[in-house]
């Protein structure tokens, strides 16, 4: 099976918009990185998603830290085809753009990257905390191993959690959506 790593499309895209931090219902931010962590989120329910910089609005959009925001038509095909591996909460986004948006949060981290192929630095004993200390700081080069991401459809990678991955099949379910907004970069070999 082939997989992909998201990435934002600046080239068809370069003028896309900026949303900022979401905040729960009593109007205090969250922070985003909490949606990247690839485990579920406990925190307080984000309901509202700022526009930092207005733009083009994109159906798949990489937020603060690549929080990923998506339209609940994607947030419909990612629920169909990977449904127990993402949690999806509904936001409104901006003053006048009302709902119909859903924060994604990938659930998995899989042990997947393929070192022999990839290009990586670790973080050393000068890391900035003490828990990144032998975790994946830089990818120059990344590839996984598909066997050991067998069974998963989107999903952070351990170490790692940077990269949002997904299989060919979301991909190509995806490809149709009008102004999605996102590249898919292969991280497999075929």
């Amino acid at each position: 099976m082939q997989y992909f790593e998201v990435e934002a499309d600046y080239e068809h895209f370069s003028d896309r918009w900026f949303l900022d931090d979401p905040v729960n219902e009593q109007g205090d931010l969250i922070d985003p990185r909490e949606f990247r962590y690839g485990h579920r989120y406990n925190g307080s329910k984000p309901v509202h998603l700022p526009v930092d910089r207005p733009g083009w609005e994109v159906a798949f959009n990489l937020g603060p830290f690549n929080m990923p925001v998506i339209t609940k038509e994607v947030g419909e095909i990612l629920g169909r085809l990977a449904k127990n591996e993402i949690e999806r909460f509904p936001v409104s986004v901006g003053p006048q753009r009302g709902n119909g948006w859903e924060i994604m949060n990938a659930i998995s981290t899989v042990p997947c990257v393929d070192e022999r192929k990839s290009h990586f630095t670790r973080f050393g004993n000068d890391a900035p905390q003490k828990r990144l200390i032998g975790k994946y700081q830089m990818f120059l080069k990344l590839r996984i191993d598909p066997a050991k991401a067998a069974g998963h459809h989107i999903f952070r990678i351990k170490d790692w959690v940077v990269a949002l991955i997904v299989s060919d099949e979301i991909r190509r379910a995806l490809i149709p959506v009008k102004n999605l907004g996102i590249v898919f970069l292969p991280v497999t070999d075929i």
